[in-house]
């Protein structure tokens, strides 16, 4: 019996043992993992940073999209405010009044071809 009892301690002896580098091994394993999950989260984190500048140049582009499709939009509108009331003119004769007290044809037609001339 005492035999018995002697194999047995050598047996579990043996397990705790063969237990304990299972759990040397196991602990390695999860230092290593807990390496690359560090690393993983760095990439994460870079990619994330990444990301949200390209967000914030993606919006300024748009805000000068936005506002050059403003400012086109208003050039169209004041060229065709232009076009109307050169549409609108009419020419007459000068009555003999604004001959002597207007601005000659030339001063006119210089003033007419500054404020005509495109953007």
């Amino acid at each position: 019996m005492n035999r018995a009892l002697a194999f047995l301690a050598v047996g579990f002896a043996l397990a705790a043992v063969v237990q304990y580098f299972a759990a040397r091994g196991l602990e390695s394993s999860l230092a290593a993992e807990k390496a690359v999950h560090a690393v993983t989260r760095q990439e994460r984190d870079d990619w994330k940073a990444q990301a949200e500048e390209a967000a914030m140049r993606a919006e300024a582009l748009a805000e000068n999209a936005r506002r050059c499709l403003e400012r086109e939009a208003q050039a169209q509108a004041d060229a065709a405010e232009r076009a109307a009331i050169m549409d609108a003119a009419r020419p007459r004769p000068r009555t003999e009044t604004e001959k002597t007290k207007v601005v000659d044809d030339e001063t006119r037609k210089r003033v007419a071809d500054r404020l005509n001339r495109p953007l």
